[in-house]
């Protein structure tokens, strides 16, 4: 619980006037040079380890955001989300006059750098303190040094792990307890903390940038505001129905939830099919299940006796989602509807076609996530041509995103090609992928 606005008075509460800013990044790949920032966190302490100020945002890195499956941003997260150099004087306005903690410090540290330098600034050598190396100084008997098992080893809390703020607030934490055990006198220095540099650098020395305030949170729970129709209705569904398979279930809640906050496009609805996929659904389940979704909903609609405008639009945006036609749900609603139509397509050739990949795979065989140097083997396996860049004479580009920012999406865009996802790209080859 923050006691304070940023800003105020008291700073540090330590003897020797220390203050700390915990640093947490998501990154779309593990290099600094070419990979770019797309979530941030800082978390400002006092000198004995208290929370002070957060801040945190996504960031949109101009590019393909890179691993989705770990740190759970996609492309459409950080379309809004603001520039590096639009938050840069916020981040500074954070950890200039503060000693910078992070957990395995070196890769944050290397890429605030590298984002920085992008930006024509250089960042001050600072003292830095890397909770992992603290923490095997300190607790030699842990079996794993990683956030989250230090976490459960210690006892701390960790909420929304591998999201920025989630494992800051966490290495926050965990830096305070590490804090008491090794500031134990009232001699206190930052050598005892790991730190090779142990002068804070002149307020002078960090880059001038105007804070903006500009963020965009990652939200957690669907979104804010006064819930939808959609999302009434979704929370009084009942279960789903016996198909043969345990999976169902789990396959409904997850339709729930990205279907409550009116943001599924026709790509997540893919992406969905592949999920029930993978959990070993088969298509006749999944379209059962959707089915019995769209009448439940209907029929909820209908209770009062009266179905508005409103509502009416909002179930043919959900029958549109599901797969049918948005009049299915005109027919659902009349009464007119006895049986769901088949609405499945069959895979159609795209022999002969040239096509080219772009993003981190989705997918995975046998459990294991699908290799670049793979995908390519199975489309020419297939018939198809794989090109390793966008021409003008490309017929497809795979989306392992379908709003992917990538270099070879936005010239597929330009060119007018064919875009594909990815779970799309292989049910109509006809391959069986994870």
């Amino acid at each position: 619980m923050f006691r304070k606005e940023f800003g105020s008075s008291r700073d540090a509460a330590a003897p020797n006037g220390f203050s700390f800013a915990v640093l947490d990044i998501e990154t779309t790949g593990l290099f600094p040079k070419h990979d770019r920032i797309i979530e941030v966190a800082v978390v400002r302490l006092d000198g004995i380890g208290d929370p002070l100020d957060e801040f945190a945002t996504l960031v949109n890195p101009e590019r393909d955001v890179g691993p989705t499956r770990i740190h759970g941003i996609s492309t459409r997260d950080v379309l809004s989300a603001p520039l590096f150099s639009e938050i840069a004087g916020d981040i500074i306005a954070r950890v200039a006059g503060a000693v910078l903690v992070a957990h395995n410090a070196r890769f944050d540290c290397d890429f605030l750098r590298a984002e920085f330098l992008r930006l024509g600034h250089e960042l001050p050598q600072s003292p830095v303190v890397c909770t992992l190396n603290l923490a095997k100084t300190s607790h030699g008997s842990v079996s794993s040094y990683g956030l989250s098992a230090l976490c459960r080893a210690l006892d701390i809390p960790h909420e929304h792990a591998h999201t920025a703020l989630g494992d800051a607030r966490a290495t926050a934490t965990l830096f305070k307890t590490l804090l008491q055990g090794v500031w134990r006198t009232p001699r206190r220095s930052l050598a005892d903390l790991g730190c090779n540099c142990t002068a804070l650098p002149s307020a002078s020395s960090w880059p001038h940038v105007q804070p903006t305030g500009k963020r965009r949170d990652r939200h957690f729970d669907g979104g804010q505001g006064e819930p939808s129709f959609l999302a009434g209705l979704v929370s009084r569904l009942p279960p789903a129905p016996s198909v043969g398979s345990p999976a169902a279930g789990e396959y409904i809640e997850i339709l729930n939830r990205a279907l409550e906050d009116r943001r599924v496009t026709a790509e997540e609805a893919d992406l969905l099919l592949d999920t029930a996929t993978r959990w070993g659904l088969s298509q006749d389940e999944v379209l059962l299940i959707h089915h019995h979704y769209l009448t439940s909903l209907v029929a909820l609609a209908r209770q009062d006796g009266v179905i508005t405008d409103l509502e009416r639009s909002d179930l043919r945006e959900v029958s549109g989602l599901l797969g049918y036609k948005a009049t299915y749900a005109d027919q659902l609603i009349s009464g007119a509807a006895e049986t769901p139509p088949d609405h499945r397509q069959r895979p159609s050739s795209l022999t002969g076609l040239s096509v080219c990949f772009t993003g981190e795979s989705i997918c995975s065989r046998n459990g294991i996530p699908l290799k670049r140097s793979e995908a390519e083997q199975i489309a020419a396996d297939a018939g198809l041509r794989v090109q390793a860049n966008v021409t003008k004479n490309l017929d497809i580009l795979v989306l392992a995103d379908p709003d992917s920012l990538s270099g070879k999406a936005r010239q597929a865009r330009r060119l007018g090609k064919r875009l594909i996802a990815e779970p799309v790209f292989w049910r109509e080859l006809g391959i069986a992928i994870d």
